[in-house]
Order: C-alpha cells, then structure tokens, then sequence
C-alpha cells in the first residue's frame, strides 16, 4: 500500500478549498489536518455552535490509493461540512418536534441554494 504523502495532502486541501469556494462554505471557519484515521480516509468533524470544522485526511489501512482518490475524498468531506446544518437540526432532540421540522426544512433549502448558486453560477 502506498502511503500518503504531504503531496497528496496538498492536492486535499487545495480540492477541499476548491469544494468550499465553490458551494460558498465561507460561513465555515475550516482548517485542514494531516493524521492518521482508523476508519475512513478522510472524516469531518464540525461543531455547529461554532461554526467550524476540521476536515482531516490520513492513512487508511486497505487498498490502494490514488490522487483521484484522494480529490473524491476531499469532494466527500465538504459535502458532509455542506449537509451539517441539516443533519444538526434534524438530529437535535433538545429542540421541539414541530420546531426541529420547520428548522431542517430551511436547512434543506438552504443547501438547494447553495447548489444552485454553484451551478447555475458555472453555467
């Protein structure tokens, strides 16, 4: 197996911030981490409150990987970072039912805006 390099954690963190520009994250206060994972590639870990995440690559015991591999891993994370919201909301119990729903609805939306300004903006 071919370990990752800080090349390939270059080529991560200029994809992710390609990913983040691009569906207008900058809301994020994001910094990149280069350490070993036991169970993925790749992982973000995002604390809604305030608003910020870490997005790290590292070492994944199985298979090989390639720089195609390590850009989808990077595409992969700032889509997690993009879905939080919604995820945040529609997960936190601490909010009433009715309440929670209206929430994860605007969260919802929100990331449809989020694309199509991306998209339609490329176009």
């Amino acid at each position: 197996m071919r370990q990752l390099t800080e090349s390939d954690f270059t080529l991560f963190k200029a994809e992710a911030e390609k990913w983040i520009a691009l569906f207008g994250l900058k809301d994020w206060a994001v910094t990149f981490d280069f350490s070993p994972l036991e169970n993925s590639r790749a992982e973000c870990f995002v604390n809604w409150h305030a608003k910020a995440a870490i997005i790290t690559l590292g070492q994944f015991p199985r298979g090989e990987v390639t720089q195609d591999d390590v850009r989808r891993s990077a595409f992969h994370e700032v889509c997690e970072l993009l879905l939080s919201d919604m995820e945040f909301t529609a997960l936190n119990e601490e909010i009433p039912h009715a309440e929670r729903k209206t929430m994860t609805e605007v969260a919802r939306h929100a990331v449809i805006r989020r694309l199509e300004n991306s998209v339609f903006k490329s176009c």
